[in-house]
């Protein structure tokens, strides 16, 4: 969870993209995909630099949210706001778009409940995080018998593994 929103400078343009501007060759999903997460209730959102979208980011506001690396459904206690699916193109990577993104969306949205699921082994998103000022709430350990959770943070809400 972001803790000052001041780890990132915000140099850029946020928008929010809807069915209407979805036509765009740099949108990274395929309109189908884009259409049934919009139609759920879920939002997406870019970062603009002076023209380009370069980097982009889903979010829902929920109490209970799907993830597939773990092929389960987190539950939480309190509605929280799920940042996920974040993609920026390989050709605007290491220019600091994806923490500026998620840095200033969580400030946005209401940083005290926002929450990003990310792989330990995905480097170089666990390092936009970080650098977004993000901290960790809470580790899921996921193996062919079991689920474990272990909080490492102050979330203050329940949160639950459903399989």
């Amino acid at each position: 969870m972001p803790i000052g929103g001041a780890a990132v400078q915000k140099r850029n343009e946020i928008v929010e993209l809807g069915p209407g501007v979805l036509a765009a060759d740099s949108i990274p999903w395929e309109k189908r995909g884009i259409d049934a997460r919009l139609a759920s209730g879920a939002r997406l959102f870019a970062l603009r630099a002076d023209t380009r979208l370069v980097s982009f980011a889903w979010v829902s506001h929920r109490r209970d949210f799907r993830v597939d690396e773990i092929q389960r459904e987190l539950k939480s206690e309190i509605p929280l706001i799920w940042i996920w699916d974040c993609v920026t193109p390989s050709e605007y990577r290491g220019h600091g778009y994806y923490p500026e993104l998620i840095c200033h969306l969580a400030y946005l949205l209401g940083q005290r409940d926002t929450v990003i699921f990310v792989r330990t082994q995905n480097t170089p998103s666990v390092r936009g995080i970080a650098k977004a000022g993000f901290q960790p709430w809470f580790e899921i350990a996921v193996s062919k018998w079991s689920v474990r959770v272990r909080n490492c943070g102050s979330f203050a809400g329940g949160l639950a593994i459903a399989s």
